[in-house]
């Protein structure tokens, strides 16, 4: 529904369906926590909404996806964004790292104050612990880094574009930020709510090669690697996946 009111064509939408099913964190993500995966897709339909100008009816979805899950009002921070969307650019990425490096250190204090919308419960996740999941943050160095530069590079992005790559390299920034700084992984669950946004520029960001069409099949090959590969490191049980009842995972075990 989010991509059919954002006017995507037809190959646009089986690419961005394509990574969602690809990417470890939306798709398997859904098999472990489905309500916030619920709300991470209310999130997406919000974002449509505010670009259709319908702001009526998102506020509405923001209150539903709140209700499902009420780390999901941090999706009230796409309003600003949107009114944003043409002045976006490398540097208010930059001024966004500063700030989402600041709010994490003090994530405990500010999650904890916020009872006026349930976040205290948080609490007692809200301490260092080992990350899990070491070598998928190198995964997210990578991918920030490379769509940061695209965005630098690209000079005709459509204000659409120009939010989706600023919210994925910030929620990618983000969960940079937490593993570094020894936080829980629990925090990552309110830059989740961004990663979404990857689905419709992660394929189309390939216009910057002059091979773009030739480069698109390995770029594929690559996702679907990186999901088998994924999914084999994780069966053994590790805290780096969803559901140890996948259905991939019960075949890989059984190979």
């Amino acid at each position: 529904c989010g991509l059919s009111l954002l006017k995507m064509k037809k190959r646009q939408k089986v690419d961005a369906i394509f990574v969602y099913v690809m990417w470890y964190e939306l798709y398997l993500g859904s098999f472990s926590i489905i309500r916030q995966e619920i709300s991470m897709s209310l999130g997406f339909l919000l974002f449509a909404l505010l670009q259709r100008k319908k702001f009526l009816v998102s506020i509405i979805v923001l209150l539903l996806a709140s209700w499902l899950h009420s780390s999901a009002s941090v999706l009230i921070i796409l309003y600003p964004v949107y009114l944003l969307r043409n002045k976006l650019n490398v540097k208010w990425v930059c001024i966004s790292t500063v700030v989402i490096f600041f709010a994490v250190t003090y994530a405990s204090y500010l999650l904890t104050n916020l009872s006026f919308i349930d976040m205290s419960k948080y609490e007692d996740y809200l301490k260092p612990s080992d990350n899990t999941g070491g070598k998928i943050i190198y995964v997210n160095i990578l991918l920030s880094a490379y769509l940061i530069l695209v965005f630098y590079r690209s000079k005709r992005l459509s204000a659409v574009d120009k939010q989706c790559y600023f919210l994925t390299i910030t929620s990618l920034i983000g969960n940079v930020a937490i593993y570094f700084l020894g936080l829980s992984t629990v925090l990552g669950r309110i830059f989740s709510y961004f990663v979404i946004f990857l689905i419709p520029i992660l394929l189309s960001s390939l216009h910057i090669f002059k091979g773009a069409p030739k480069i698109k099949p390995v770029a594929i090959s690559a996702l679907v690697t990186f999901f088998f590969a994924y999914l084999y490191i994780t069966q053994g049980g590790e805290k780096l996946a969803s559901s140890g009842y996948l259905p991939y995972k019960f075949i890989l075990e059984n190979l």
